[in-house]
């Protein structure tokens, strides 16, 4: 039932809104996500989980991490029940979360997290990112995306997503602090943003 009525979804969105559904990949464009795969990316706008779905959910099932706040919020909770997700709360050690996404990733899947946890309402820089991607990371061996999403709600104007290169554990492994570690991506991330804009 709810995968018949995400294709519902998906298709009365393409036939309103597709002209705000146009994107540009850039980048890596050629590569087709691997099984055991964090997708990290910024966090722009309520679009990056749907524009995240276009680039790979078609291919691949992917778990989205989501703020449990998000089923208080009555348009949030309808659009993240169209998605495969996993909740989390901010103030909590969330032990059954990563219990659950440690298993998806070890079993092959794919978890997308926006590491900073709500929207940036003001359009320059980013939040520090939060360091709980790595430690899935680390327990599941899992290789980190890093995406840079700028979606433009702009009628018939391509939102830009630029797609990264695949970080392993043996590269996000050398930083022995996972701050460190989440700098490094968010650091790849903020150099994507800079190409694109």
């Amino acid at each position: 039932m709810k995968k018949a009525t995400r294709h519902i979804f998906i298709v009365i969105v393409y036939i309103f809104f597709w002209p705000f559904l146009l994107y540009k990949k850039e980048g890596n464009t050629s590569y087709n996500i691997e099984d055991g795969t964090i997708i990290v990316s910024n966090h722009y706008s309520n679009l990056d989980a749907f524009f995240i779905y276009l680039v790979y959910g078609r291919k691949k099932k992917i778990w989205f991490v989501a703020d449990k706040d998000l089923k208080q919020r009555f348009f949030p909770r309808i659009i993240a029940s169209l998605f495969d997700c996993l909740y989390v709360e901010q103030e909590k050690p969330n032990l059954g979360f990563f219990k659950q996404a440690t298993k998806i990733l070890s079993d092959g899947g794919v978890v997308c997290i926006f590491p900073e946890g709500f929207v940036n309402p003001r359009k320059y820089g980013f939040f520090d990112f939060k360091a709980s991607y790595i430690l899935l990371a680390e327990k599941s061996d899992a290789k980190i995306l890093p995406v840079y999403l700028y979606p433009d709600l702009t009628a018939f104007k391509r939102s830009r997503i630029y797609i990264g290169t695949p970080v392993s554990m043996q590269e996000y492994g050398k930083y022995t602090d996972r701050d460190e570690a989440s700098a490094y991506i968010q650091s790849m991330i903020m150099e994507y943003a800079s190409e694109i804009n």
